[in-house]
């Protein structure tokens, strides 16, 4: 399956994603993309605040990432589980490292 034109709210320039660590969340310090390629998923969020996480996460290329949707929001209702999304460094909020 392949994705819908999702749009994925951006996360402030002021802010840093969150690493969330054996259930515990902290600011990640590095680069989004060094976060990414360690993630085992990560948290977007829909225009409409809704939380996805999307894992099975690869590189596309020049920021842009690709993933399979793993849950979704009950207000997410046009996004499906299992579908490919892409998104961008910039609007990621967060990723699970385990």
């Amino acid at each position: 399956m392949s994705s819908p034109n999702v749009v994925w709210q951006r996360r402030s320039s002021r802010h840093r994603p969150a690493a969330i660590q054996h259930g515990i969340e902290s600011v990640w310090r590095d680069s989004t993309a060094e976060l990414l390629r360690i993630a085992k998923s990560a948290t977007l969020l829909t225009r409409s605040g809704h939380e996805v996480i999307v894992n099975g996460l690869e590189e596309v290329g020049d920021g842009v990432w690709s993933g399979s949707v793993a849950k979704a929001a009950a207000g997410a209702k046009h996004i499906q589980l299992g579908i490919v999304v892409q998104f961008r460094e910039e609007e990621v909020q967060g990723a699970t490292l385990t």
